[in-house]
């Protein structure tokens, strides 16, 4: 497997990052698959901590007058640096996700539930037919994008593992799902995700499938 990027960090995207998404999904997606700005500005403020970005930061390249400044003014640089390093970065990559309490996935072009400027729409109520179900017991992916510049360097399927293996651990839902084009399907077969037949997708299309992957321990998958 590559290894990543030098100076990247992979954490959880947040409110601050929906223009980054957005900026990202239209260098990667074809139109009728974006998701726009509204879907990403509901799943990053309803569900956080289930969507993941990785970002490509720039170096802080110093020459020696400055290695040779005081140590409070490098504690106060490194202190900048660390408060700011949540927002600053490039994001080449990004999997949006929210929960649902349901067999198989939705579709994707569900209606989006609408925020009030201050309030973020937490729906706990298992009835809740549409948008993020706090206790919901399937993860769905609705983006899942990759800059063109980095593909090749197998980040999805090291982002992609790697995420499963946490949500297995933290026990945060009992299955992950997705809609793939069928080019695409062989790549999250390769991870572990079982094709649960054709469905229409977001080009109105049945050229999708509808993949899902258990989370658990492996003796249980």
């Amino acid at each position: 497997m590559s290894p990543l990027p030098d100076h990247v960090l992979i954490r959880p995207l947040n409110k601050a990052d929906i223009e980054k998404v957005v900026r990202l999904e239209s260098h990667t997606l074809p139109p009728s698959e974006r998701a726009g700005h509204d879907r990403i500005a509901y799943w990053l403020r309803v569900a956080p901590e289930l969507c993941t970005g990785l970002f490509v930061r720039q170096p802080i390249r110093t020459g020696w007058r400055s290695r040779l400044g005081s140590a409070s003014s490098t504690s106060s640089a490194a202190s900048s640096e660390s408060s700011s390093s949540s927002s600053s970065g490039t994001c080449i990559n990004n999997a949006a996700k929210t929960s649902c309490s349901c067999d198989f996935i939705k579709p994707v072009r569900s209606p989006t539930p609408t925020l009030t400027s201050n309030t973020d729409s937490k729906p706990t109520e298992p009835s809740s037919k549409v948008g993020h179900l706090e206790d919901g017991n399937m993860i769905v992916i609705h983006s899942f994008s990759i800059d063109p510049t980095y593909k090749g360097k197998k980040l999805g399927t090291t982002i992609l593992r790697d995420y499963i293996r946490k949500m297995s651990t933290h026990r945060v839902a009992e299955r992950m799902a997705l809609l793939a084009r069928s080019d695409m399907r062989d790549f999250y077969e390769n991870l572990g995700f079982f094709d649960a037949g054709q469905r229409a997708g977001p080009d109105k299309s049945d050229d999708w499938h509808s993949l899902w992957v258990h989370l658990g321990p492996d003796d249980e998958s």
